[in-house]
């Protein structure tokens, strides 16, 4: 029964629209636990691709684009599904602010995106799918594993240990997409799909915008930016192949156990030592007394930027990051806010020692007034706006001062403590995310048409 009312839906929506739209509404493409997907999704989905990777929009693309979209548009409808499941739901707000986003990551004006896609014949509502469904899917992984990941003291000494074990040897900043399978005879089809995306670069494709649109792993919805990348951090055919790989050279395809990476080194430089920790006393007002086992709760808003990003690129994205934050009055709003944004690493921190934080945290960590969002702190890999969610052992004997940005620390430094917690935490959730969808798809009743 949902299905024909479903299609009764379609059938009446199609009777305001052009003959030759109105058959790719009616024709139904894939049913997915009864929810359809139409040849007009497929069709619209496919212009919005081929714009945001910068291929002609011919027949023989489409047709070559097609199984990678409907594939898409299926898993989407499943992380809809879960999202539906969760009560957990995407604003018109939170919408608008995803488009700000993208104007901005792609230098466009503001408020111009809506006629870029109406210039190129693309319905704008292919967009707002897509974009809700990413904002939904990452309120979904966070909500569902975030509070169940405990990184130990342990687990972070282990990943510095593997960390240090290649000192002196390069780090590589990096773009990657991952398409991935999850029974090995998909592996030759799946293989095809990434060596068709190789080319595609090859021959000047855009590859933040090919990343956006098909990419499954780590920073996809940044175009791919994974930023500094330690060896032994990815599998070790990708950890060969990165090692050799000429400078802004695309990457064959690289086969591992669950998927196929391609890559891209935009930079190199060699891991040096990290400066030695500052006690918190050296690093807090006179009027603070902090105890050595103070904890905070932290959330954030995190844009990236690397050592060559020029001076005014790094204010135009403080000046975003405070931005996008202004609005939080609480930590929910920060997390909220945080769900909706472009690059990863923002959201909840967790529970931290404060004398684990590196220097330039530990005093707005300390000081800030509680639900209150900090000013955009520098570090050497971004723009971090900070709010305290909670705080213990940490004594105040006067108001405290405002909040101080800092300079950004050596480029090569081994990473804080805080910051190898937060890769350990963002890399877990990657992995579950993705077994939750491995989940889904085998649960699934899918019938394709």
């Amino acid at each position: 029964m949902r299905v024909l009312l479903l299609v009764l839906a379609l059938t009446l929506g199609a009777l305001t629209i052009r003959p030759a739209q109105a058959d790719e509404v009616m024709h139904i493409a894939a049913i997915v636990n009864d929810d359809v997907i139409s040849a007009y999704d497929v069709h619209e989905r496919l212009k919005l691709a081929l714009s945001a990777t910068g291929q002609p929009d011919t027949p023989a693309n489409e047709a070559r684009l097609h199984d990678q979209i409907l594939r898409q548009l299926i898993d989407g409808r499943l992380e809809m599904q879960e999202a539906k499941r969760l009560k957990i739901t995407v604003s018109d707000q939170d919408i608008e602010r995803a488009f700000g986003f993208l104007e901005k990551q792609n230098h466009m004006p503001a408020g111009t995106l809506p006629q870029y896609l109406k210039q190129r014949g693309i319905d704008r509502t292919a967009l707002v799918n897509q974009l809700t469904t990413e904002i939904a899917w990452s309120r979904v992984v966070r909500k569902e594993f975030l509070p169940k990941i405990d990184i130990s003291d342990a687990d972070v000494q282990a990943a510095l240990a593997r960390i240090k074990a290649h000192m002196n040897e390069n780090e590589s900043q990096l773009s990657l997409i991952l398409l991935t399978f999850d029974q090995p005879d998909q592996a030759a089809k799946v293989g095809r799909q990434a060596a068709d995306l190789a080319t595609q670069l090859r021959n000047g494709g855009n590859f933040a915008g090919v990343a956006r649109q098909f990419s499954q792993g780590p920073g996809a919805s940044t175009g791919g930016d994974v930023g500094w990348v330690e060896p032994g951090t990815l599998p070790e055919a990708v950890d060969k192949v990165i090692a050799t790989l000429p400078l802004n050279t695309i990457s064959d395809p690289i086969r591992t156990l669950g998927g196929f990476y391609i890559v891209e080194v935009r930079d190199r430089r060699r891991i040096a030592n990290a400066p030695p920790p500052t006690p918190i006393s050296a690093s807090l007002p006179p009027s603070y007394h902090a105890d050595p086992d103070a904890t905070v709760r932290l959330t954030q808003i995190f844009l990236p930027f690397g050592p060559k990003t020029p001076p005014a690129e790094i204010q135009r994205l403080a000046a975003e990051a405070r931005q996008a934050a202004a609005g939080a009055k609480s930590c929910q709003d920060m997390d909220r806010i945080a769900g909706t944004m472009a690059a990863s690493g923002s959201g909840d921190l967790g529970t931290i020692k404060l004398s684990s934080l590196p220097a330039i945290f530990q005093m707005p960590a300390a000081t800030l007034p509680l639900s209150q969002v900090s000013a955009p702190i520098m570090a050497s890999n971004g723009v971090h706006v900070l709010m305290v969610c909670t705080r213990t052992g940490v004594s105040i004997a006067a108001a405290p001062p405002p909040p101080a940005t800092a300079k950004p620390a050596g480029p090569a430094a081994l990473p804080s403590t805080d910051e190898v917690r937060q890769r350990l935490v963002e890399q877990k959730i990657d992995l579950m995310a993705r077994g939750l969808l491995r989940d889904l798809r085998r649960d699934a009743t899918v019938e394709l048409r």
